[in-house]
This record gives structure tokens, sequence and C-alpha cells, in this order.
């Protein structure tokens, strides 16, 4: 990357205060290599957040299935063919 190219990244990702923090200086002091490391850092970490939120979409989708599933059709039928003891019952709808 350029030096123009890294200056408006930069500002794209507002990381100015970032750079200012790790390295003391403005950015428009610190070297190239810097400048692309901190760039790099706040991606990867955008990208790691960003897939933590996936899953968690994942499994509350899971959880939405599940809920809202027709178990409670198969509990009763289970239930009156005497295969479920009311306790078990209580126990999976818990």
């Amino acid at each position: 990357m350029t030096r123009k190219e890294l200056y408006r990244k930069i500002k794209e990702l507002n990381l100015q205060d970032e750079v200012k923090k790790v390295y003391g200086d403005n950015y428009t002091r610190v070297g190239n290599i810097e400048l692309a490391h901190v760039i790099q850092s706040a991606q990867l970490a955008s990208n790691i957040a960003k897939n933590i939120t996936k899953k968690d979409r994942v499994k509350d989708q899971n959880l939405e299935l599940i809920n809202n599933c027709k178990c409670d059709k198969l509990i009763e039928v289970l239930k009156k063919k005497h295969i479920l003891l009311d306790s078990e019952i209580m126990y999976i709808n818990s």
C-alpha cells in the first residue's frame, strides 16, 4: 500500500486515536509498516467479532427451532402410550 492509501484506510476505519495510543504520535508521523500493522490488527479484530456474532446467531436460531418444534405433540403421544412418566415430562418441559 502507498502512504496515501494507508492514510485513507486509517481515516476510513477511524484508527487515528489507536495509532496515537500505540505509537505515541500522530498517524502522519508513523512509518508505513506500523500503519499497515494497525490496519491489519483492526481488520482482524473486526473479522473475529463478526464470526463470534455469527456463531451466536446460529445458536439462537437453533434454540428457536428447538423451542418451536412439535415436541409437545410427541410428548403427548408418548404420555398416552405410558412411555413417559409425568416426572420425565416435567423435566423435559423445564
